[in-house]
């Protein structure tokens, strides 16, 4: 069993560590150069996201959705944005997509953890 210390930085999406979380665009452009796909899907980053009640939830109209991965798009006038792709356990096939404005944005649908491990495997 979990010590009550790690349940709540489970909980509260916090780090431990104190390495710093880096700026949007840098995080985009290390996805975006990263693969062909320009998608980092969480399971590579670690198994454990391979079992759908570890995925990251993220609700919306009173629907959880599991996030399954990040991708970088470049859209027809040369930007790039970071999306999330999650889906709906509920639909087979059901993927939507959330562009991503901040990092703290970010942190708060994955978690500075995840954020952080994300980063270090892409770099």
């Amino acid at each position: 069993m979990k010590d009550l210390k790690e349940h709540i930085f489970e909980k509260l999406k916090v780090t431990k560590n104190t390495v710093e979380l880096p700026h949007l665009e840098d995080f985009e452009e290390a996805v975006y150069n990263f693969n062909n796909a320009h998608e980092i899907a969480l399971e590579d980053i670690d198994p454990i996201y391979r079992d759908i009640k570890n995925l990251p939830k993220y609700t919306d109209k009173n629907t959880v959705y599991n996030i399954i991965s990040v991708y970088e798009a470049k859209h027809y006038d040369g930007r790039k944005y970071l999306y999330i792709i999650y889906s709906n356990p509920k639909k087979s096939f059901s993927h939507l997509n959330l562009m991503i404005s901040s990092m703290n944005q970010l942190v708060e649908l994955l978690g500075e953890e995840l954020v952080l491990q994300i980063w270090d495997y892409i770099r």
